[in-house]
């Protein structure tokens, strides 16, 4: 599984990425949207963990240049990850396929991207 993960704390986003990393995942890390953007131009990620508050462009801003570059079928899955209180129902609004609110477990988050690894 390719994932790449959108997260401006560098200790989550480095966190994320060691233990996706030791698991066989493929993980790519950025601390905004617009690297992520470039990153998915030059190469294909079959997930994205995506903060909603990262630098740069918002989360939905990055979430319509995305569905705008991407047909359904070769669009990356998103995870949105925050901690306000708002998150399912942003997640829902700009598309993605799930969301993990801060601070999780990680067998939450496991239990999360689950359904995206079989989808791959």
């Amino acid at each position: 599984m390719r994932t790449l993960i959108i997260e401006d704390n560098v200790g989550i986003r480095t966190g994320l990425e060691l233990t996706l990393q030791m698991d066989g995942h493929e993980a790519t890390s950025t601390d905004c949207c617009e690297h992520a953007l470039a990153l998915l131009e030059s190469r294909d990620f079959d997930l994205i963990l995506l903060d909603l508050n990262t630098r740069g462009i918002s989360a939905f801003e990055f979430m319509k240049r995305l569905n705008a570059v991407f047909s359904e079928d070769a669009r990356p899955k998103v995870i949105v990850i925050s901690g306000s209180e708002q998150i399912e129902f942003e997640a829902k609004r700009i598309g993605a396929l799930n969301w993990l609110r801060k601070p999780f477990e990680l067998q939450h988050l496991y239990q999360i991207i689950k359904p995206a690894t079989n989808c791959a």
